[in-house]
């Protein structure tokens, strides 16, 4: 049993020969979907060189968007209480259209695999509008699981606040509680990362409201943890081979970027434009690709129950050792045979 190859091996060509899901792979990229160990590992980062807890929580919960929209939140308030009161508006109201486009986005890319996978056609404009017929109960499910990591976040570093304003026990204290800290919110955070990948597959797939499809995304998860982990290990695991292999990047293409995000000029856009086309279109294959790869997981799991990786080498491993013995014992018979 191939599982895990089998599905990433789908996913891959999935990639390849519908290169018309690149751009709902370019809203997702944008958005940060399927790459929540990085956001995992920046949050450790920002509670680690305590830049704040407003700006940890709000990291890890909405992205870097949301830490952008409440700098700028923060750098109204000087300004005349109209000008807030628009401003607070209209980021709302832009807010919600990216969310919206977003949700849209994650729900056509499951269903147009889910039609692949099922040998049916589909097009990039009829995915859009099964899409939008979704967005409501995936927004609200996003809400539910967003809120579930801000508790669970605030939960994980209130001794860590505590332990700064009184700070009793010095800096090892406040070291150990970090890492305590982080240990409880990870393994949860992830569960609720699996969670809400197959409730949004329910509702989509399966049409089931929020409710009805978090409480089949939890049975599912809890049936299948270890298979969940051992996708998301190796989906991990590709994310930093990808990483490692553009740390291999020049130090002064490095400094272009930076230099065309600062002092904008078309010399240098043009100089730092194929660097910039690489980055855009791996982030796009990954997020196209990781969605698939977990929307094929899901639809395994719904063919009937998987043998995780972990137990299928535990129990070959004394088949194999047995079966490696009896061929040595045979072969000198066999060769017998041959002779006579």
């Amino acid at each position: 049993m191939r599982i895990y190859r089998d599905i990433l091996k789908q996913a891959w060509a999935i990639l390849w020969h519908y290169a018309w899901l690149w751009p709902l792979g370019l809203i997702l990229a944008f958005a940060g979907y399927g790459n929540e160990y990085n956001a995992l590992l920046k949050t450790a980062n920002q509670i680690d060189t305590q830049n704040g807890f407003m700006g940890a929580t709000l990291g890890t919960v909405g992205g870097q968007d949301f830490l952008t929209i409440w700098q700028i939140i923060k750098n109204n308030l000087a300004g005349s209480s109209a000008a807030i009161i628009w401003g607070l508006i209209l980021i709302i109201i832009l807010a919600l259209l990216i969310v919206w486009l977003i949700l849209i986005c994650q729900a056509a890319l499951i269903h147009v695999v889910t039609k692949i996978n099922q040998g049916k056609s589909i097009n990039l404009w009829a995915a859009l509008v099964e899409g939008a017929t979704h967005a409501w109960p995936l927004f609200a499910l996003r809400l539910i699981t967003r809120f579930a990591v801000l508790i669970i976040l605030m939960m994980a570093i209130l001794p860590f606040i505590l332990v700064t304003l009184v700070s009793p026990f010095g800096a090892t204290g406040i070291t150990g509680l970090i890492i305590v800290a982080f240990l409880i919110f990870v393994p949860l955070s992830l569960i609720i990362s699996f969670v809400a990948k197959y409730a949004s597959a329910y509702i989509v797939i399966y049409r089931e409201t929020w409710f009805r499809s978090l409480i089949r995304a939890l049975n599912l998860f809890g049936r299948n943890w270890l298979v969940s982990l051992e996708m998301a290990g190796l989906l991990f695991l590709i994310n930093i081979l990808v990483n490692i292999v553009f740390s291999f990047i020049p130090n002064t293409i490095q400094l272009r970027i930076i230099s065309l995000l600062t002092d904008f000029n078309l010399l240098t856009l043009f100089k730092s434009l194929p660097i910039i086309l690489l980055v855009l279109a791996v982030n796009i294959w990954l997020a196209v690709f990781t969605y698939t790869a977990w929307t094929l997981l899901f639809l395994k799991l719904q063919t009937g129950p998987v043998v995780p990786k972990l137990v299928r080498l535990t129990s070959e491993i004394p088949n194999y050792l047995s079966s490696l013995g009896k061929t040595k014992i045979k072969s000198p018979t066999k060769t017998k045979r041959n002779g006579k």
